[in-house]
């Protein structure tokens, strides 16, 4: 049986999620120094820039990896090499007209995220935009969730960047695209691995009851469930915002605060840096729902917020919990 690298039960949930209402990748956008990028002439440096990215793809391999979906549903899909592998189209450039506001870099990193990821590549793209007022070079990322979680988000940004600005020449290792099973052999090895692996033994199990008519209703349903946070009132409280069915286009809003007040903040009430910035999402949406005229009290909202499901990272949250939990408790007998 072949050794694929298969897709989690959850990454593949994020997939059958997607849609165009829902786009199920995580973004950012930074600001840098501009001068690095050029070159004496005043030209961005794109062939370096891709070069680097591809000397550092050995620590991301899933970065030349795409999708490949098993024949007839019978099993999740797997991630193999992309044999076209072209860095040129996940990493790109674009430009502003000078100077570029950081207004219009927020309006342009809307639009490149308001499009899915391409799912016949590897799930990623890079955008460098040029112009910037001062000089300075934006990076607009983008990562599929099935690909890499929020949190792993960052790890990328470290492999990426360089903690000093000495720039030293890349050196881009050989690579060789794997060959793919063919479809095939890919569905022998998925049955296979469905009745012989205790977890997928169970799968198996539940399709079979279901019936494969069964199975797609309930990932269909599952779509559905998901969407209905922003539509349905049975679980998400109706509000002006989810009055009416979900648009495919957003409008990104950003809001600038420096670090170290956020610090300031935590050490003075203590939680995380997370935890500050929650709470003022949270405090903020409510008092934009007040200004609406619409009620506040009492109203409970259902929000998507990615965490780690690293077991040390799991543990600190659960004695936190606890510690919460303790504190609250003895607050209250006291009290009593």
């Amino acid at each position: 049986m072949g050794n694929h690298d298969r897709l989690s039960a959850l990454d593949a949930s994020f997939l059958h999620m997607e849609r165009l209402e829902t786009p199920m990748h995580v973004g950012a956008v930074s600001v840098f120094e501009g001068a690095p990028f050029f070159d004496a002439e005043g030209h961005f440096r794109l062939a370096d820039v891709r070069e680097l990215v591809l000397a550092r793809l050995p620590l991301l391999p899933r970065f030349r990896k795409r999708l490949m979906s098993t024949p007839l549903q019978q099993g999740r899909p797997i991630w193999v090499d992309d044999d076209r592998f072209d860095i040129a189209y996940h990493v790109r450039l674009t430009a502003l007209p000078k100077p570029g506001t950081w207004d219009q870099l927020v309006t342009l990193a809307t639009r490149v995220q308001e499009t899915l990821l391409d799912r016949e590549r590897p799930l990623w793209e890079l955008w460098f935009v040029e112009g910037l007022e001062g000089g300075h070079v934006g990076l607009i990322q983008k990562t599929h969730h099935a690909l890499v979680d929020g949190v792993s988000g960052v790890d990328v940004a470290t492999i990426l960047l360089d903690s000093t600005s000495d720039y030293e020449p890349a050196t881009v290792a050989d690579w060789e695209a794997a060959v793919a099973p063919n479809s095939s052999r890919l569905l022998i090895d998925s049955l296979v691995e469905r009745a012989t692996e205790p977890a997928e033994v169970v799968r198996s199990a539940r399709h079979v009851v279901r019936g494969p008519r069964r199975a797609a209703a309930r990932a269909s349903e599952l779509v559905r469930s998901f969407s209905t946070m922003a539509t349905r009132e049975t679980l998400a409280p109706k509000t002006s915002l989810n009055s009416t069915p979900v648009g495919r286009h957003r409008r990104l809003g950003v809001v600038r605060v420096p670090l170290a007040d956020v610090k300031e903040i935590r050490a003075g009430l203590g939680g995380t840096v997370n935890d500050v910035v929650l709470a003022a999402v949270g405090a903020g949406f409510g008092r934009f729902l007040a200004d609406r005229g619409e009620p506040v009290d009492d109203v409970r909202l259902r929000v998507m917020c990615p965490v780690s499901v690293r077991i040390d990272h799991l543990a600190a949250c659960i004695d936190d919990a606890f510690a919460e939990l303790i504190k609250t408790a003895r607050s209250t007998e006291a009290t009593s």
